[in-house]
């Protein structure tokens, strides 16, 4: 078989997979998510764009802010679908089986990342691309638009996958696969805090941008703008500003070329279990299966893939949510309560973290672990309450190190305290959402647990709760931290018998 033949059969069971894999695999006819995500996120492309589209907008500024948009969210498209390759079992028998050299199965690949870049990109960049007919008054301004939205994305793309590439290199795909959902979840929050910045920008004026105009100059989408409006005939782009546009891309691009070429030393830098040790301490008894069932739910919450590229990317949210609100300087005596919110904030999030938790790639070797449990699931409600009430331990210390920066460690105490309190007592009735055992099920079957939506209600009652208790004098509100501490590990403490 030519290379061309091999490279052609590569991209075409590949292409398929992406656009058609999740109704093929259930038999059925119709798209896969790609498309789905193609459409859903071209439709907030359009919104952004039209919000942002009076007759006296800037060409230059609306450029910039659209592009920041379409750049942002290809590149997060990119980071969650092609980290790993050959990280389905389909995807790893359709290479492994085929009679391909080496060389056809990179270009092979290199050619279905640019293809799904470029696919998703357009998606993206078609609204603000024909809207850009009317602010530069040029009818073939989407031409360059979409070209420089390609070039700026896969720039945004490159750059981000450096240090992925280079952990994969230094210590391994494990590693380097947490260190994209990491990635991707700070980025989500910042695209998410991104958007709500640049349209408040793009609506008042760059004045209200952090750091005004002289920030936004400094930004990359503003270099591809100006660059967009001179060849749409409008001013000639700034020297600063043209030399950057063509230097950056290739300068990324050859850069994440030659971490990709470094020679592969993970097996060298692997460390002993034993450096994590710290995380299976817990301060509740448990019997041999569910203490056994604890270490197995805290090593798969970090090792699991579907898991990490589920629930890690919502961590940006909240995250954005935080920063959002400090960044827009709370008044004083508001600052308390908020602060309450954001130390509640993971509890709202938790029901969501197990809803994902019953799904795993392995999922066919779960009943090695059932054949030995009398009760497979109220055994693993307990074990799963034990691993995030601990885990929720260095959650809650970084939260006190943003509130003692705004406000003094005592006050911060109280509320961390309290926080920790509410969590771990409310923490082993979230967990009877649970009803079947963790890790057994198909990732690609995943579907919303019917009872999600009272869960999350439950959470704005808990917000409302903390602001309450927040709102108590100091020596009342001291006297319930200590409470609801002790309250809360005597219920984790409870036998399994009672949380079933």
């Amino acid at each position: 078989m030519s290379r061309l033949r091999q490279i052609r059969a590569l991209l075409t069971a590949w292409l398929t997979i992406d656009f058609f894999g999740k109704s093929r695999r259930l038999g059925k006819r119709g798209s896969g998510t790609l498309t789905t995500s193609v459409f859903t996120q071209g439709s907030l492309s359009y919104g952004f764009a039209l919000l942002n589209f009076p007759p006296e907008q800037s060409p230059t500024l609306f450029a910039a802010g659209t592009l920041a948009m379409v750049g942002g969210f290809t590149m997060l498209a990119m980071l969650g679908e092609l980290q790993d390759q050959l990280g389905h079992a389909a995807d790893r028998d359709l290479v492994l089986a085929s009679p391909i050299t080496k060389a056809s199965f990179f270009l092979a690949r290199g050619l279905h990342v640019c293809l799904f870049l470029v696919i998703f990109n357009v998606g993206l960049a078609i609204p603000p691309a024909l809207l850009s007919i009317w602010t530069t008054g040029r009818v073939w301004a989407p031409v360059p638009y979409i070209g420089l939205s390609i070039v700026f994305a896969a720039t945004l793309t490159c750059a981000f996958q450096i240090p992925v590439v280079l952990a994969q290199r230094l210590r391994g795909q494990d590693f380097a696969a947490s260190l994209a959902a990491l990635l991707r979840a700070l980025l989500t929050g910042g695209v998410f805090l991104g958007l709500l910045i640049g349209l408040r920008t793009m609506i008042s004026g760059p004045n209200v941008f952090p750091g005004g105009m002289a920030a936004v100059e400094w930004l990359p989408p503003y270099w591809f703008a100006e660059v967009f409006e001179s060849v749409c005939g409008g001013p000639a782009a700034s020297a600063r500003g043209l030399w950057l546009t063509l230097a950056i891309p290739p300068l990324v691009g050859i850069s994440l070329l030659l971490v990709a070429l470094l020679p592969d030393r993970s097996h060298s830098s692997r460390r002993s279990g034993k450096a994590h040790a710290w995380w299976m301490h817990h301060p509740v008894p448990l019997t041999r299966p569910e203490h056994g069932l604890f270490v197995l739910v805290v090593r798969m919450l970090a090792r699991e893939r579907s898991f990490r590229l589920r629930a890690l990317p919502l961590l940006g949210l909240p995250a954005a949510i935080v920063a959002m609100g400090l960044a827009g300087g709370i008044a004083e005596d508001q600052l308390p309560y908020f602060l309450a919110v954001v130390h509640i904030l993971p509890l709202a999030y938790l029901p969501f973290l197990l809803a994902f938790l019953p799904y795993a790639e392995g999922f066919q070797a779960s009943w090695l672990i059932e054949a030995n449990l009398g009760d497979p699931a109220g055994t693993y409600r307990r074990a799963v309450a034990t691993a995030f009430a601990v885990l929720m331990v260095p959650v809650q210390a970084i939260l006190f190190g943003i509130d003692v920066w705004q406000r003094g460690p005592i006050d911060a105490a109280i509320t961390t305290a309290i926080a920790l309190g509410v969590t771990w007592a409310v923490l082993p009735h979230l967990v009877r959402q649970i009803h079947t055992t963790c890790f057994s099920l198909d990732p690609e079957e995943f579907a919303i647990p019917p009872g999600l939506g009272g869960l999350a209600g439950l959470g704005m009652v808990l917000t409302v709760t903390a602001i309450a208790i927040e709102a108590l004098p100091g020596l009342a509100r001291t006297a319930a931290a200590i409470a609801l501490v002790v309250f809360g590990i005597a219920t984790l403490s409870r036998p399994a018998r009672r949380l079933a």
